[in-house]
């Protein structure tokens, strides 16, 4: 979850630099830019989606996780959450905020609340990941997150194998080796497509984890 975390945080960042970097550059250098950002994006996205046996995907670990939903369940996330809110109370935001004064310094640090508060607002956020009062994430919630992921993905994945990780074969039987050039996916796909995955790993990153997924540029709140 982290590795896949790592590069949709990492998406969310490039399509930030893209965006000002079109307010700066000129139309020539603008055409170089644009497609080392896009050749990274769509091999990124299609990484996301590669269902190969050997590689850490997050399809695979989406269809993993299918047959395991027994490991996410509501007590493992109250526990997580608790041991998580006193290791790193900020990051929650849950504690009250305790000023101590020492001669020539002032600190300023988290007080956790109690556990039973704890576990209410572990109880909520839960219910908002998994669904309301179930004891665990159900099989069918995940199977359909992992549809969408592989539809979001698509035109990228489809793209990637046509033009930019091999040239595909034109009379090919295979649907994603016949994408035409004038169907290149536009930036406004592109960033839809992330914003999707921003959401989907902060949901199971919080769920796997325990931590929020809040890489620095997230898509989620613009």
């Amino acid at each position: 979850m982290v590795a896949i975390a790592l590069q949709v945080g990492n998406m969310c960042v490039s399509i930030k630099q893209f965006d000002e970097l079109t307010k700066t550059l000129s139309a020539q250098d603008m055409e170089i830019v644009g497609k080392w950002y896009t050749t990274y994006v769509f091999i990124t996205l299609r990484r996301l989606v590669d269902n190969d046996k050997d590689a850490i995907s997050f399809a695979r670990l989406l269809r993993d996780l299918t047959q395991k939903t027994g490991l996410l369940t509501r007590a493992r996330y109250c526990d997580m959450f608790w041991d998580r809110l006193r290791t790193a109370p900020a990051i929650f935001a849950q504690g009250a905020h305790v000023v101590e004064h020492t001669p020539g310094m002032l600190h300023v640090r988290f007080q956790p609340p109690d556990r039973a508060t704890a576990d209410a607002a572990a109880n909520a956020i839960f219910d908002e990941l998994a669904g309301t009062n179930d004891e665990t994430i159900k099989q069918s919630i995940i199977k359909d997150d992992r549809k969408s992921l592989i539809a979001a993905c698509k035109p990228f994945k489809d793209w990637a194998n046509q033009w930019v990780a091999h040239l595909g074969d034109p009379n090919s039987s295979n649907s994603e080796h016949k994408v035409k050039p004038w169907e290149f996916p536009d930036h406004k796909m592109v960033e839809e497509c992330v914003r999707f995955l921003d959401k989907l790993t902060d949901k199971y990153y919080r769920l796997l984890i325990g931590f929020p997924f809040t890489p620095k540029g997230s898509l989620a709140q613009t």
